[in-house]
């Protein structure tokens, strides 16, 4: 256990923002951290329409490190990926105190920060004093300062000055601690900010390859952070808007806190006022996930946030359709050891490890991973799954334990609308053409094949024998590494998987012309 986890309870004494800020002179220092490899689950995930590199699918929110001071040791226990701020062009005090109430019996947050900052200035030269080593993927969340005449410049502002220095970058336009800036979410002034958004992001893209020289690629993602107090009618206009307007993003984060007290709160504090974050947050923030999931899932990346205490909700963010998460609140009750319990027990029930089956009687996803959810959950959604899609059945014919393992083992670049093999792949008739590798005869022409194959990977077939019996596997192409990994494989740092990545991008993309 590391000295942050054992000096938790000594910290939980304190005010809840005095915690804070003791947690982070404490993390500068840097005594007592750990140092937890990021890759140590062997669970690399890759967000398929960015194609952004993480070494596994737990990453800290934005709001744990506003001013980017700690990224460093913070990366040290574990995280995927980490988001510093959110900051603002001028650096800001925030609302007043107190703003910033523990909801203990309910292991929920209230908080009315008010984007509480150091600036842009100070928050690049954090990151430029990043070292490197540090290969962990760093976000950067801009937002707007209170004052602002026009908010949607102080983005353009906070894109052009963070680009250089970030994996990628979050437009926050969620908190509701800064009056108006939730308004930016109605349909007329999403498509005015993405509209802008998306100019500064390209010149703030050839300024950077500029800088580089010698025609490098120097595209990076951006993601847009939601609210979850959103209607139907809400929820549409910003599908309708982030699909024109917004079709340059990378994908969405969904969600910040939330406006809303659910009934049966019982802590002191459930009344002030602010965002509420943490175990309150998870069924709210999760069903406005599956919502933009079911509509946009293939079409942007999706980043699940809001109430992740536990392995289980992991999974269940996942299973939703995110294709990462992240967390923050749940580190107040649980301490940053939590973010390697929960790596570890998705691992642990990614692999299968049933040896006694050698003749694949029942190829179907493995029994841990139906543990973390309720049973009847894990039918409702494959129930669901079936009755949206009418894709062919993989047959597995034939193939041994190992192959049927194999058969799912592959990405699906919406991007690029064409399909990336890895170990295994289902033909256009459900045979398994399993552990033959890329140069198979049949996987050598990738963009003819993927109008053959299975419209939806991630199938096995309870029997081999009967095609009529299968059980989807969760689409989030991230999960798929999770389930099938290869422990053997050599994993490349992130850094130059998106390298390859951006790179492609730029070749298949009509936006890099």
């Amino acid at each position: 256990m590391s000295l942050p986890d054992l000096a938790l309870p000594l910290v939980k004494k304190l005010p809840p923002e005095a915690a804070h800020t003791a947690t982070i002179k404490g993390l500068k220092l840097g005594i007592g951290l750990p140092n937890i490899p990021p890759s140590r689950w062997h669970t690399p995930v890759k967000l398929p329409h960015s194609g952004l590199q993480l070494w596994n699918p737990i990453g800290l929110a934005a709001g744990f490190d506003k001013n980017a001071d700690v990224h460093t040791p913070m990366a040290r226990f574990g995280f995927g990926f980490l988001e510093c701020g959110t900051v603002t062009p001028r650096p800001q005090p925030g609302n007043p105190k107190p703003r910033l109430f523990r909801l203990h019996k309910d292991q929920g947050v209230i908080n009315r920060m008010g984007f509480n900052n150091h600036g842009l200035d100070y928050f690049v030269r954090r990151l430029r004093r990043a070292p490197p080593s540090l290969t962990c993927p760093v976000g950067a969340n801009v937002g707007a300062n209170k004052s602002s005449a026009d908010f949607i410049a102080d983005y353009e502002a906070g894109i052009a000055a963070v680009y250089p220095v970030c994996s990628y970058i979050t437009i926050n336009i969620s908190s509701p601690n800064t009056p108006g800036l939730r308004g930016l979410q109605d349909k007329a002034a999403l498509e005015a900010l993405l509209e802008r958004c998306g100019e500064a992001q390209s010149l703030a893209q050839n300024a950077y390859e500029a800088d580089l020289g010698d025609d490098q690629d120097g595209w990076k993602p951006v993601f847009l952070k939601l609210a979850p107090d959103l209607h139907d009618q809400e929820i549409g206009d910003i599908i309708d808007t982030v699909r024109g307007a917004g079709s340059w993003l990378s994908g969405l984060i969904i969600s910040n806190t939330t406006l809303d007290r659910p009934t049966n709160l019982r802590s002191t504090d459930k009344d002030q006022a602010g965002g509420l974050s943490g175990a309150p947050l998870m069924e709210k923030s999760t069903e406005v996930l599956k919502a933009f999931a079911a509509e946009l899932m293939g079409e942007f990346d999706l980043i699940g946030c809001g109430g992740i205490s536990s392995g289980q909700d992991a999974y269940r963010k996942i299973r939703a359709g995110a294709h990462a998460v992240q967390l923050y609140s749940a580190l107040v009750y649980h301490g940053a050891g939590l973010v390697a319990r929960i790596n570890a027990k998705l691992a642990e029930s990614a692999v299968r490890r049933d040896a006694d089956n050698k003749h694949a009687q029942e190829c179907e996803p493995n029994a841990g991973i139906a543990e973390l959810v309720a049973h009847d959950e894990i039918e409702r959604d494959v129930n669901e799954r079936h009755d949206r899609s009418s894709r062919p059945q993989c047959l597995a014919a034939g193939c041994t334990e190992q192959e049927a393992i194999q058969l799912i083992s592959q990405n699906t670049d919406h991007r690029h609308k064409r399909t990336i093999r890895q170990e295994g792949e289902c033909d256009r008739t459900g045979l398994c053409i399993a552990d033959k590798g890329r140069d198979h005869p049949a996987a050598t022409d990738p963009v003819k094949r993927a109008n053959q194959n299975c419209e939806r990977k991630g199938e096995f077939c309870r029997d081999p024998h009967r095609a009529e019996q299968f059980s989807p596997i969760p689409r989030a192409i991230g999960f798929t590494d999770l389930l099938f990994r290869d422990k053997g494989k050599a994993i490349r740092s992130p850094a130059a998987h998106q390298s390859e990545r951006t790179r492609q991008s730029k070749e298949a993309s009509p936006m890099s012309e």
